[in-house]
């Protein structure tokens, strides 16, 4: 990283200067005119490449060698890199005076740029607080999880202070390194700082940010990028010192104990805690599918929210799970989420989803029963207590502010605006916000799907499809001439709806305003699932789309369509129910009533059948992780297990001679089908780490394979910025006036 010594006790050396910058390669050295601007190695790297080879643009994977010659790097670290140096340079990617990003190949330098011996500055001595960039190292494999007495040690921790520092160009946050800088100064800073919290080395961060309730650690979900394993970690705020927390492998949506001791998260359909001194986690209570959050009160009542649920309560030992909240069919009401609890235990904030404008929004309910009481006139997507007695809240992709009296359950003063496109949390992404009583506070997070990728056996990337929003779900038609997709969480409801794209001629067109498509064997029709009040009916419309529709099946049930079988016989279906959960069902096409194919106190979903209709493969949480079965279809009959290390999302090359599923690291696998009759297969192989977003159970399927089985169409990641983590240091400031 850049030394403290002054340049002019140095030998002079060949520099680079343009505008009121100067960089030495010698000492290794940024300045401003007469300030040292602090850089870590890979950023200070990444300039050198940049500034050496300006007369060219820079391929991506040019600057990753470069920057990183010994390492494996994903593009998120150059991503992170570039994000640091034009930060450092004040430069903006919109209107770059320095660092041009030029699409799908690289970055360009457009400044002016003077070469020579510069002699710096003289009669400045750099104060220690200009080196203090953060700590670099080699690339090296993610640690084992250890404890988090591991990372704090015996001595206890000095609670954090967030002070004020001389200049706001200089916002050095302990996210990778301290919690804030002071310069000696031990009075609040003036102004709101944001930072970007970075990923542990070697990882990549997956969800968004949780601040304790002591303001002393933040808790997100991360990715090792060798081993692919998703786990709870937990960051030191005053040391910048991280590890995951063992037995946490696929958590999901972390919330804090009231004594930052402990958290709360989900894995695999179940709601578990871990207490932070190394004991095992242990599960409260299963959830089901898609949770949609939890918190945690102080009298040890977790609250928490399925997919499409009222809100239920357990105590922090487990036992009887009671409901709380009890969603409303004739208010069009489709779940309650995000449960947040006042300091006193007993109320509690909720977001209620309804298709009806004047129910829908943030409500204030209490333990043991009372009406609830709505809080917005208008709906919000989110919304969150913070105990600095602010409820933050995102409507309309802007993250709000506004003070409330818990006593009176009254908001006082006007919103404040905190932040712009920012990423509501929903319970098909890892967004996250987070606000403390210290002024703390975290938004953003959560890989977001939607851009449709084709890649080949080895995930090299083929082309992207055009589409006008991020679609999920995709379905290729038989043909593979077209791929209907939908808008599973655009808020915005010219986009919302079926897409259908024409993979020849690149046309795109809305097919349906609601729903997840699924094409006919024939191509000549689309069954869907769509409803309103929590519930999904199944219908067929054609698929020319002449805005027609006929009913399939209407229960009290919400439903799910997975596949359609090669004669034309059955719809695969999922069928949820609060006491056997997510089960497998069969619609006859050619008449009588539906049949169930599994349902057990276990999740079945995501079934397919074999092209030749002598098996369905599927997933189930049977074996307390997600694991892929075959069994004979239509009947089920003897259950053979496919994925060996957990795994979903099944699928079949057109000829029935090899299965191919995604692993929980989201490693796309092979395994090869010696027999049908018997069932006889191989042993599962990879081929390539998807870069897909969230988990399998949050969407029907995250890819297609074409029928050769050579190409697979993606729900890849989209990566615009808009996802990264985001901490802000004294946010209430931005209310003052």
């Amino acid at each position: 990283m850049g030394t403290s010594e002054h340049p002019a006790s140095l030998e002079a050396s060949p520099q680079f200067a343009f505008g009121q910058f100067r960089v030495d390669p010698g000492t290794r050295q940024l300045w401003c005119d007469d300030r040292l601007i602090p850089l870590n190695t890979r950023v200070f790297d990444t300039l050198l490449v940049l500034v050496k080879h300006r007369d060219r643009v820079v391929e991506k994977d040019e600057l990753m060698k470069a920057v990183w010659p010994d390492s494996f790097v994903s593009e998120d670290s150059l991503t992170q890199s570039i994000w640091a140096l034009r930060r450092a340079l004040g430069d903006h990617s919109s209107q770059p005076s320095f660092v041009a990003t030029v699409p799908r190949r690289g970055y360009r330098f457009v400044a002016p740029v003077t070469t020579g011996t510069v002699e710096p500055a003289p009669g400045r001595e750099p104060h220690p607080s200009d080196a203090a960039a953060l700590p670099t190292e080699p690339r090296r494999p993610t640690p084992e999880p250890q404890p988090l007495a591991a990372v704090t040690g015996s001595q206890p921790l000095q609670r954090p202070r967030y002070f004020a520092w001389a200049s706001a160009a200089v916002a050095v946050l302990a996210i990778a390194g301290m919690v804030a800088f002071n310069r000696g100064a031990a009075e609040p800073i003036a102004t709101a700082v944001r930072t970007v919290v970075t990923a542990p080395l070697g990882t990549s961060i997956v969800s968004g940010a949780v601040v304790s309730p002591d303001n002393l650690y933040l808790a997100f979900v991360a990715q090792d990028e060798e081993s692919g394993s998703i786990r709870l970690w937990v960051r030191v705020l005053a040391s910048g010192e991280a590890r995951a927390i063992p037995g946490t492998d696929g958590a999901a949506r972390p919330f804090w104990s009231p004594t930052s001791t402990a958290l709360g998260f989900f894995a695999n359909g179940r709601l578990r805690t871990v207490a932070l001194n190394g004991e095992a986690p242990r599960t409260v209570a299963s959830v089901g599918l898609n949770p949609g959050g939890g918190s945690w009160g102080i009298g040890g009542v977790i609250l928490f929210a399925g997919s499409r649920t009222g809100l239920q309560a357990v105590d922090e030992t487990g036992g009887r799970v009671t409901a709380v909240t009890a969603l409303n069919p004739g208010r069009r009401e489709r779940a309650h989420r995000w449960p947040s609890f006042l300091p006193d235990g007993k109320q509690f904030l909720y977001t209620v989803v309804s298709n009806d404008p004047t129910r829908a929004g943030t409500y204030l309910g209490t333990l043991g029963g009372g009406v609830p009481k709505r809080l917005f006139d208008m709906p919000t997507a989110y919304a969150t207590y913070a105990a600095s007695g602010h409820i933050l809240y995102v409507r309309d992709g802007a993250l709000m502010a506004q003070r409330f009296d818990a006593e009176s359950s009254t908001l006082r003063g006007t919103p404040v605006v905190i932040a712009g496109r920012v990423t509501a949390p929903d319970f098909l992404n890892g967004a996250y916000v987070s606000g403390s009583s210290a002024g703390l506070l975290t938004y953003g997070g959560g890989w977001t799907g939607g851009k449709l990728t084709w890649v080949d056996r080895a995930g090299t990337r083929l082309d992207d499809i055009d589409s006008p929003t991020p679609l999920h779900n995709p379905a290729l038609s038989e043909d593979e001439r077209h791929v209907l997709a939908d808008t599973s969480g655009e808020s915005n409801p010219e986009l919302q709806g079926v897409w259908r794209i024409d993979l020849e001629r690149g046309s795109r067109n809305r097919l349906l305003r609601g729903g997840i498509g699924l094409w006919s064997p024939d191509g000549q029709q689309v069954a869907f699932a769509t409803g309103e009040g929590g519930v999904s009916d199944i219908f067929l419309t054609p698929a020319a789309g002449q805005n027609e529709r006929k009913e399939l099946l209407r229960t009290g049930e919400s439903k799910g369509l997975n596949d359609w079988s090669r004669d034309g016989r059955y719809l695969v279906y999922i069928s949820t129910n609060p006491e056997t959960k997510t089960d497998l069902w069969l619609l006859p096409l050619a008449g009588g009533p539906p049949v169930p194919y599994l349902r057990t106190q276990f999740e079945e979903l995501q079934g397919q059948v074999s092209p030749d209709g002598r098996w369905l493969a599927y997933t189930s949480d049977e074996s307390g992780r997600w694991e892929v079965y075959v069994q004979s279809f239509p009947t089920p009959g003897t259950k053979y297990v496919i994925s060996n290390q957990g795994g979903g999302e099944a699928q079949w090359r057109a000829d029935g001679r090899e299965l191919f599923y995604m692993a929980l690291d989201h490693t796309m696998m092979s395994v090869s089908v010696t027999s049908s009759a018997p069932w006889r297969s191989g042993r599962p192989v990879p081929l390539f780490r998807a870069l897909v977003a969230g988990d399998l159970a949050r969407y029907r399927n995250r890819y297609q394979v074409a029928a050769n089985g050579q190409r697979f169409l993606l729900d890849s990641v989209i990566k615009d910025g808009s996802q990264d983590v985001t901490l802000v240091v004294n946010w209430q400031s931005l209310g003052r006036k």
